[in-house]
Parts: C-alpha cells; structure tokens; sequence
C-alpha cells in the first residue's frame, strides 16, 4: 500500500473555510478510481495543508494523476492550491495500527 502525501499552502485570498467545502466533491470522484483507498486532509499550524490519499499500489497512485485532473470536484479544489508551494511524496506504508476506542462512560 502506498501513501501519496502532497503538502501545499492555499492561493493567497483563498479562505481557509472555502477550501474545506471544495474537498467534499472530491471524495466520490476518487472513489472512482481503480486502486483509490481513502483521503485524509490535514492542517499544519502555520497554513500548510496536507493530503494523504492511500492507494493499492504505487502504479495507482502513479496513474491517478490524469484521472484526478479529469474531474471536476477535484479540479475545483486543485484550482484553489497553490500550486508554486507543492511538496509530492510516494510513500510505502510499513504497519498500520487502529486504536479500539472505548467509549467514555456517561
């Protein structure tokens, strides 16, 4: 399994909150290509984002590229990156660990 971390800042006059709606498109488009596992966005302190996208292999995170820039939910959110600030990385993912959370008692 890989992990494709892509770190980015926003347009300067993006807000922060216009950008968090624009991601909500993407997820169905993704689900739509062959080898697509999930998405997690993150937020640094100092107005870096980053997106882990986790794919079956690194030929599909590879050939996702031209898949993502076919669909228009993931356009609109590329359109709002700055794209001059892009830091792309092709990780293989070595262990998982899930936490069982017990819920708390009332």
């Amino acid at each position: 399994m890989i992990a494709k971390e892509i770190r980015y800042r926003l347009h300067p006059g993006v807000e922060r909150e216009a950008f968090l709606e624009a991601p909500e498109a993407v997820e169905p488009e993704l689900e739509t290509i062959a080898g697509y596992i999930r998405r997690e966005l993150l937020e640094e302190d100092d107005g870096w984002f980053r997106d882990v996208v986790h794919w079956r292999s690194i030929e599909g995170a590879e050939r996702s590229v031209e898949a993502i820039a076919a669909k228009p939910g993931c356009q609109t959110c590329i359109a709002l990156m700055d794209a001059s600030s892009m830091q792309i990385a092709h990780l293989r993912i070595v262990q998982e660990h899930f936490a069982c959370v017990v819920p708390e008692p009332s």
